[in-house]
């Protein structure tokens, strides 16, 4: 869990998660950045649903974030801590090293592409080398997933197999054209 600094009131934990509506806002504005001790920079945004600490999620310019599907386009971040439902805002991670990213199978090091919605969340796919891909752009998986669960990750769903590294370069999907 990273601490931020940053144009907040107070400091806070990544993890921290709060209630969010326009007639409950949180202390925190939607769309402020801050980073932690180590550099990695973090956004503040309103989760449209449930979310999961390390499901990849996509968010627009009024900073709502959204579960990936295989054809997503846009922003792309790490969730940092679970939204147990809408209603919640949170940090998201889009900028640095996330040790905690959930990932499937299939995942191993290299490039990466949204991948479709599972058992309601989110991970990465391997990016693939012929027709229409929808490649992550500024995210790229140092390891294959690991099985070694932590507390908070949701690595009890079929899809998931554990969680991987990511570098993370203010990634973001633009759907592209690969030749074979």
């Amino acid at each position: 869990m990273a601490h931020l600094t940053g144009a907040m009131a107070y400091p806070q934990a990544t993890s921290e998660v709060v209630v969010y509506s326009s007639t409950a806002p949180s202390k925190i504005p939607l769309g402020t950045r801050a980073r932690d001790a180590q550099g990695n920079e973090f956004v503040y945004v309103d989760f449209d649903a449930a979310k999961a600490v390390g499901e990849i999620v996509t968010y627009n310019t009024a900073y709502l974030a959204t579960a990936c599907g295989a054809t997503t386009s846009g922003m792309i971040g790490v969730v940092c801590g679970e939204a147990s439902s809408s209603d919640k805002a949170g940090w998201i991670q889009i900028y640095g090293i996330n040790s905690a990213t959930l990932a499937g199978s299939a995942i191993s090091s290299g490039w990466a592409q949204v991948g479709a919605t599972t058992d309601g969340y989110s991970v990465p796919a391997q990016s693939g080398s012929t027709g229409m891909t929808y490649s992550i752009r500024g995210f790229q998986i140092t390891a294959a997933a690991s099985t070694a669960t932590s507390p908070g990750y949701a690595t009890t769903a079929s899809s998931i197999l554990g969680v991987t590294t990511v570098l993370l370069n203010y990634p973001y999907v633009q759907p592209d054209i690969a030749t074979s």
